[in-house]
């Protein structure tokens, strides 16, 4: 039997759900979850499709609340940066990523009152093409979208909602250059289409489970959880980059 076919679209169901209702963190969970039972040549594109179609549901179904002048400004930039990256994936070392991305999203939090990044001239077109070119070797970058959100005084339906459609860019363009690089769909459809399935199941348990929480518990959640996946990224990486040394 094919546990995959089982165990991977329980956790998409989870993940999305958790997703919807704190920002971020499902998708980088759900990565380390496939990484166990996928290799790493199918791991990315298969998660990547499978969160593009989490985030597209989950955009849909906020549509009112998405911030369209972030969103536009965000894809704008996503194409030139995945286009960018698409000539480095054979040869760029994943773990370096992770590490710079943990140190980043770390300094983003620790120095909020200097509000770097609303002071960014192109900000998101710039964060667009930042995340788009990552994406393709990190695989999870809601780690990374999510500090640039911090000081836009959102409100939380509209965080998630326009945070998920940025992300649909970044997925959209990723599973777009992997199909390009020669990955098969075919060995991988029906596992693909169950996870898209319970995501999408997660998505709509996640909208109803965001109407419970306040704005300050939701804050609360939000940057907690993106310190400890900061930190995740930067320790196991780091020991990674060492072991390997």
């Amino acid at each position: 039997m094919d546990w995959s076919l089982l165990i991977l679209p329980v956790a998409a169901f989870f993940t999305s759900a958790l997703t919807g209702v704190v920002g971020m963190g499902g998708g980088l969970m759900l990565l380390v979850i496939m990484a166990e039972l996928l290799s790493f040549s199918v791991l990315i594109p298969v998660h990547g499709i499978n969160q593009l179609v989490m985030h597209a549901s989950r955009a849909a179904i906020s549509l009112r609340s998405i911030n369209k002048t972030i969103v536009t400004q965000f894809a704008l930039g996503s194409i030139p940066g995945v286009v960018l990256g698409y000539n480095y994936v054979p040869s760029v070392s994943e773990n370096v990523f992770k590490v710079l991305l943990g140190c980043f999203v770390l300094v983003c939090l620790v120095l909020p009152s200097l509000k770097l990044n609303r002071k960014l001239p192109f900000k998101w077109p710039l964060v667009g093409g930042l995340t788009s070119f990552c994406g393709l070797f990190v695989g999870a970058t809601g780690i990374l979208i999510a500090p640039f959100f911090i000081n836009e005084k959102l409100g939380k339906e509209v965080l998630v909602a326009s945070k998920a459609a940025c992300q649909v860019f970044i997925h959209a363009t990723k599973v777009i250059a992997f199909f390009m690089l020669g990955f098969t769909l075919g060995p991988y459809l029906l596992l693909i289409i169950l996870m898209c399935l319970t995501s999408f199941a997660g998505s709509i348990l996640s909208k109803y489970l965001l109407g419970k929480i306040s704005d300050s518990m939701f804050n609360l959640l939000f940057k907690t959880i993106l310190v400890l996946l900061a930190l995740r990224l930067i320790v196991l990486n780091g020991v990674a980059m060492l072991s390997g040394a």
